[in-house]
């Protein structure tokens, strides 16, 4: 789920992570998969996951990205039926921590991407603003090849006072995506 490690059934012990890697199903950008290998029959599973929210907002899931049914996080979740205190729960996420994108990070490296992706978007919640957390969004996403979905992030990074080197990231995102004289702009 990489919440946590994918436990081996067959062995008994958790699963290392592996890599992660785009899982596009058409043109949506909106789930990655996480391999997992098992340390000690070498099997390798994968998990797919949903990215969640690009932009969290109070109404929506922070598990899946879709939103509360009614607009209110005490209903469930119109995308995987998660109530906003289960998905809470679920991803580990109920501690704010002090340094938010340095644990975001951290989950990343262990394959934790659902976890990590939870910690930055309830850093946004509770600070729009926040540039670091908006652009290791972007830089996640741009890693999948999902350029289209990291403007957003980058965008957003940028209107709030993100550094100037986010511009040559996002110049990127719009050459991806075929946005070739917004790119020009964007690294100029």
């Amino acid at each position: 789920m990489s919440v946590t490690p994918l436990h081996c059934k067959k062995c008994q012990v958790d699963s290392s992570f592996e890599r992660v890697a785009p899982f596009q199903s058409g043109d949506t950008q909106a789930l990655y998969a996480v391999a997992w290998r098992c340390p000690s029959c070498d099997e390798v599973a994968v998990d797919v996951c949903p990215i969640g929210p690009i932009v969290p907002t109070p109404t929506s899931c922070l598990n899946c990205g879709a939103s509360y049914l009614d607009g209110k996080s005490d209903s469930k979740c119109s995308g995987c039926g998660m109530k906003k205190s289960e998905a809470i729960e679920f991803l580990g996420v109920d501690q704010p921590s002090e340094d938010t994108v340095s644990v975001a990070r951290a989950h990343f490296e262990r394959g934790l991407y659902r976890r990590g992706f939870a910690e930055l978007n309830q850093l946004l919640l509770r600070d729009p603003a926040s540039t670091d957390a908006w652009g290791e969004k972007a830089m996640f996403l741009q890693a999948l090849g999902y350029y289209a979905a990291s403007c957003i992030p980058l965008e957003r990074a940028r209107a709030t006072g993100g550094p100037a080197r986010l511009l040559i990231s996002w110049g990127v995102a719009l050459q991806e995506t075929g946005q070739h004289r917004e790119a020009v702009t964007k690294y100029r």
